[in-house]
């Protein structure tokens, strides 16, 4: 029987759904998702490939998906992979205003889908996980790491995301299930597209081209999902993964100033990337 895998946040143009693609080219039975399954529709002619609505803030629509994989495998999936994603980008100071909520709904849409919603699917997959003796991978980001201006709110989700995956596998070790954390560097996807938005009255209007000229050069080399995903599918499918997966361009760098203890690097380089190595006036 072909082994099994869910992918979370599989819509046209992200990783998730090259990552679909690859493990069907692979064998696996795959079970792509995404909140709109609209959005999947160009995955439907695999034959090895269900695409599934689902959104994993809402427990009805996680439980609906798990309830089709049990039908499907008697009560096992060998992959559960954590892709789904929100990624909102401004400044942090320019993200509040009078007259918005006083904690901003973008702030509070990325910690529910990029970690308190991961949590909360992983307890509802995980009877099936550890019936197959399976994996959890997640799309984790070096943005863990790199105080990117403008990814404040973003990076400290991911953060968070990297903890919890930690004690995730030492809790799940003894129950035979491994948790894998990708910590993925520039891939091109609608999501590396978006640039920010500054508000009329914000401080940083005079910087802005350059802030965003920062994310274009960032960007200008990053890789191609297709390769990202094969790349990482090689790791993640195996018997006995790595916990760590690094990918995706640029990430060498980044892994050196870790290992090196370099991070004093990160705040010298990005103020000139993005312009704020001087004053405002």
């Amino acid at each position: 029987m072909a082994k099994t895998v869910l992918i979370t946040g599989c819509s046209e143009g992200t990783i998730g759904n090259s990552l679909a693609i690859e493990f069907a080219k692979r064998g696996w039975r795959v079970y792509a998702t995404a909140r709109n399954v609209t959005s999947i529709s160009n995955l439907t002619s695999r034959s090895n490939i269900v695409t599934l609505g689902l959104d994993i803030t809402k427990l009805e629509s996680t439980l609906a998906a798990r309830e089709r994989i049990e039908r499907d495998t008697g009560g096992k999936l060998d992959l559960l992979y954590h892709n789904a994603g929100v990624r909102y980008i401004a400044m942090a100071i320019d993200t509040y205003k009078p007259d918005d909520n006083y904690i901003p709904i973008e702030d509070m849409a990325m910690f529910e889908t990029n970690v308190t919603a991961i949590a909360a699917a992983t307890r509802v997959f995980a009877p099936l996980l550890i019936a197959a003796k399976g994996t959890i991978a997640m799309t984790g980001s070096v943005s863990t790491f790199i105080p990117q201006p403008g990814s404040s709110m973003y990076n400290a989700s991911k953060a968070a995301l990297s903890m919890y995956a930690r004690t995730l596998r030492l809790e799940l070790k003894p129950l035979g299930v491994k948790v894998v954390l990708v910590l993925t560097a520039a891939v091109a996807t609608k999501m590396t597209s978006t640039r920010l938005q500054f508000p009329q009255d914000s401080v940083y209007r005079p910087v802005a081209d350059k802030v965003n000229k920062g994310w274009d050069d960032l960007d200008k080399s990053a890789m191609e999902a297709a390769e990202y995903s094969r790349r990482v599918v090689d790791k993640v499918s195996r018997a006995n993964p790595p916990e760590i997966v690094w990918e995706g361009a640029g990430w060498v760098s980044v892994w050196l100033v870790e290992f090196l203890g370099l991070q004093w690097v990160y705040p010298w380089l990005f103020a000139r990337w993005h312009g704020l190595d001087k004053p405002i006036e």
